[in-house]
């Protein structure tokens, strides 16, 4: 009874300081990690998660072997049943690989304005298996990495300039030369408009009832 309280004690402790220890490792790591140039915010959450699970697992089997367990028969079981798993949970293991890559390409970060696997909106946060996004009626979709990668990423947010597109309408009996030159000096005023590239305005179709003038501007 001694022996097995011993062991019992040894075996809390251990994986109370394993708990701790993951803990601590995962915080340097993101620290470490976020000097990197490069690094997203994305990769920095997954390589902090890998790290504190992978010393929690250790741990955790450590003390079991305190309880003087054999542990190989333990591990054996877990080998059949992660394969039976993995048969089981194709999509998923498929949703995991597309999550790798997108991490390891990082076409966006938490906060970029996307449009992916059919969803447009903010990118809140991403795990293994899916990513969150929030669209502009503010309504939170989970879609799954597989769809997020199979289609074309479009990030908006991704460049540091853009530019805006804009077309009017000039109805009959306005002088559309008139409304050009107003524009440009409109955007020329404009804070967030640059210089260079120079913004176009230009007259752009000239139909029977209205005159299209379009505006570019970055």
């Amino acid at each position: 009874g001694l022996r097995y309280a011993r062991n019992l004690a040894i075996c809390v402790a251990t994986i109370l300081g394993a708990w701790l220890l993951a803990r601590l490792a995962g915080r340097l790591v993101r620290r470490s990690v976020a000097a990197a140039k490069g690094m997203t915010d994305l990769m920095q959450e997954f390589l902090a998660k890998s790290v504190r699970t992978l010393i929690l697992v250790i741990g955790v089997m450590i003390g079991i072997s305190a309880l003087e367990i054999n542990v190989s028969p333990l591990l054996a079981a877990i080998g059949g049943l992660a394969l039976v798993v993995a048969f089981a949970l194709q999509g998923a293991l498929s949703n995991f690989a597309s999550g790798i890559l997108i991490l390891a390409y990082h076409p966006f970060d938490v906060g970029d304005e996307v449009t992916a696997g059919g969803v447009s909106g903010k990118v809140r946060s991403m795990n293994m298996l899916s990513t969150q996004i929030v669209t502009g009626d503010n309504r939170l979709m989970t879609v799954p990495n597989n769809q997020v990668w199979g289609s074309v990423i479009t990030n908006s947010t991704g460049a540091e300039t853009r530019r805006v597109d804009l077309s009017f309408d000039v109805l009959p009996g306005l002088d559309a030369l008139q409304v050009q030159a107003a524009l440009e000096e409109s955007v020329r005023k404009h804070a967030l408009v640059l210089p260079d590239p120079e913004p176009v305005v230009r007259l752009h179709e000239i139909g029977h009832l209205a005159t299209k003038v379009i505006c570019r501007a970055w």
